[in-house]
Order: structure tokens, then C-alpha cells, then sequence
């Protein structure tokens, strides 16, 4: 079978990993089929492992979200059906408009499905994520078959966009690289090689700055209980060139006097997790949005508590092994950190219900790949 694999669009973060991830499983759990792979350029695609009967194209779309948008509706169908596939494959989000390939796609922008979430955004994102829907909506008539990466997401999915096309699960895995590291606290990045550090009750914060990840509720809830947090600290993982308000956050850290506090070490390698995850007492994420976050399994799979959002996205993934609060009250995020900070045999039995959870949740992509590929040839 010939096989088309769109990833153009994903560049960054959790869609990348997935992506990467995906496509390197192709090139051992799908040996007997054809690939047409279309990647980004320039974002680590050139260094995966690829199936060995693989055409690749590497794409720099210019423009903005407006050039892949124009892209999207002219350039890549043409190219898709100059190759002749059987099928299409799509990891972001939407298929493509046209016929004669079955087609299916992987939704994993939350976004589009959690209508109650409100969070600010630019007038250019909210241009983006009007431009995005549309094309999902275009696509749906075209498309066969949807993957969601949990079944809060699908339910969702379905009450959402009515899809005609099946809807199946195709969960995230962690990344083999990240299980392969190992922990060494010499290599700990300096602002958190202080002994003034190490002595605190520390935080671990695993996110790239967007908006719906809602990392102000930890300014808030630090600036507002100064006192009740003097023992605590939160590791921050921003890189302030990703967004201006993410230059603005860490600003505003730096103005209230919390940034011994509220410690960022900007983007962090693959190699120097399993060091951070065993350094911190917790893992904290307010967020308000996720298909499936891996940092969820990361932080089981190295016993590191998980303090998050208790919304169904984080609920579907951890289940019972985390302590979960309201990530719009700075009083409920306070209680579960005073908690567990206070409480050591919590800690213990949080990590684990977590090691319970990860004997039910997959563990090799190979294996969540010839699963889909088992759904894609049976179309």
C-alpha cells in the first residue's frame, strides 16, 4: 500500500515529539508499505529513523500560519496526488480536501473542543485557530478515519464536528529517548546547583510558554502566599523568545521579587530530564488545555509526584496518580502543594498509583503504530 504521511505543520513541542515519534515506528512496524513523508524542514525530521522504501520531502512553508494555509489548500494536494496514494495520513488535525485516498487524521488541538476554556489570545491567534477550524471542517467529508489520543478527547471530537468517519484512539507514548537518559545531579543547571535550592521543596513546571498552559496561576498563587510558600520552589521551563507573553511573565517574576522563587531555565534538553524529574519533590502543571501530555507518564515513569489541573484531559491520563486543583483559584493550587509538601507518605503513594496506572497505559510506539496501520489498511 502506498501510504502518505503529512507532518509539515508540526514544528514544535508534544505534535513534533508525536509526529517524530510516529514516523520512526513506520520504519519498523510498516516495512511492506510505501511512504510518501511529508516534514518540515530544519526541526530535527532529517535525523529520524524513516521506512526504508520512503520518499521524504522536507518542507519550509514561508508566510505565517497564511502561507501553510495557502499551502495547505493548493500546493500540498497537488504534490499528495501527483504521488497516487492509497491512503493519507494526516498527524495534524485536518485531512486534506480532496478525493480518490481514503484519509486519516490525528486531532490532538484540544483547543477546538473545549469551547468553556477561555484564555487570552492575540487577534492573530485567534485568526489562526479561525483558519484551522475551517480547514478541519472542509476535510471532514474527505476523511475516513480520526485518531484522538484519549477518550475524553474523542467524546469531545465527536459532540464537536459530527464526524461521518470512524473515531478510534491512538494514544501517546513516551519518547524512547527520554526513557534513556539518566539521572545526574552534576549536570543540574547552575541557578539550581545552590544549596539555598536544594533544601527547598521544589517544583518541577515542564511546559514551553502558551496561553492555555496558564503558567501566570503560579506567579499568582506564589506572589499571594509569600509566606506559606517560603520553603518552595518552582523550576520554570520558558524560553522568553517563544511568545511576548512569555517575555512579559518572567518580567513580572523578576518585578515582584520572585525569581528565586520562581527559578526559569529556559528550554531544556531531552537528556537533562530524567535529572530535573529526580531532583523535583512534584511535578506541577496548571493547565487548562491537553490532548494527551506526556509529561504526565514522563513524571510516573521517573516516581515524581503529579500536581495538576483536575479537568477530564488530565483525568483521562492520570486517573488516581495525581492530586488535582482548580488551576483558576490559587487557594486550591496552594492546598494540594501544602499537602503533599507536608505530607511524605502522600508523596509515596501517589507515585505508586502512577507506576499502577503506567501497567495500563501503552508503552511502545511500535506497537500503538502497527495498531494504526492495521485501521488504515482496513479502510
Amino acid at each position: 500500500m502506498k501510504i502518505a504521511v503529512i507532518a509539515h505543520g508540526l514544528r514544535v513541542a508534544g505534535g513534533r515529539s508525536v509526529a517524530q515519534n510516529i514516523i520512526a515506528s513506520l520504519a519498523r512496524a510498516g516495512v511492506e508499505h510505501e511512504y510518501l513523508l511529508v516534514m518540515p524542514k530544519g526541526v530535527g525530521y532529517e535525523e529520524i529513523e524513516q521506512p526504508y522504501s520512503a520518499t521524504a520531502y522536507y518542507v519550509a512553508v514561508p508566510g505565517g500560519f497564511i502561507g501553510r494555509a495557502v499551502y495547505d489548500a493548493i500546493f500540498l494536494p497537488a504534490l499528495v496526488k501527483r504521488w497516487e496514494p492509497d491512503c493519507i495520513f494526516c498527524l495534524g488535525n485536518f485531512g486534506l480536501s480532496v478525493g480518490g485516498a481514503k484519509q486519516a487524521v490525528l486531532f490532538h488541538k484540544s483547543h477546538f473542543v473545549y469551547p468553556e476554556v477561555s484564555f487570552a489570545l492575540t487577534p492573530s491567534d485567534r485568526l489562526k485557530n479561525c483558519i484551522i477550524e475551517s480547514q478541519i471542517r472542509r476535510s471532514l467529508p474527505f476523511t475516513d478515519l480520526v485518531f484522538c489520543q484519549t477518550e475524553a478527547l474523542k467524546q469531545r471530537y465527536i459532540a464537536r464536528f459530527n464526524p461521518v468517519a470512524n473515531v478510534e484512539l491512538l494514544p501517546n507514548v513516551v519518547s524512547k529517548s527520554v526513557l534513556a537518559g539518566n539521572s545526574d545531579l552534576s549536570i543540574l543547571p547552575a541557578p539550581l546547583q545552590r544549596d539555598v535550592v536544594r533544601l527547598k521543596f521544589k517544583l518541577f513546571a515542564l511546559t514551553r510558554y502558551y496561553s492555555h498552559k496558564n503558567l501566570e496561576a503560579l506567579l499568582a498563587v506564589f506572589d499571594k502566599y509569600r509566606s506559606e510558600l517560603k520553603d518552595v520552589i518552582c523550576i520554570l521551563t520558558i524560553d522568553a523568545s517563544d511568545h511576548a507573553d512569555a517575555a512579559r511573565l518572567l518580567k513580572k517574576i523578576e518585578t515582584l521579587g520572585l525569581s528565586n522563587q520562581l527559578i526559569n531555565i529556559g528550554s531544556v534538553a531531552q537528556q537533562l530530564l530524567p535529572t530535573l524529574y529526580e531532583f523535583s519533590d512534584a511535578l506541577i502543571l496548571p493547565t487548562l488545555l491537553e490532548s494527551f501530555s506526556g509529561t504526565y507518564v514522563e513524571a510516573m515513569r521517573y516516581r515524581t509526584p503529579i500536581l495538576t489541573s483536575g479537568r477530564d484531559f488530565a483525568q483521562a491520563v492520570c486517573k488516581q496518580a495525581a492530586l488535582y486543583f482548580d488551576p483558576l483559584d490559587p487557594e486550591s493550587i496552594l492546598d494540594v502543594i501544602l499537602r503533599l509538601k507536608t505530607d511524605t507518605k502522600l508523596g509515596d503513594e501517589l507515585v505508586a498509583l502512577g507506576s499502577e496506572r503506567l501497567q495500563e497505559l501503552p508503552s511502545d510506539w511500535d506497537l500503538v503504530v502497527t495498531d494504526a496501520l492495521a485501521k488504515l489498511v482496513a479502510l
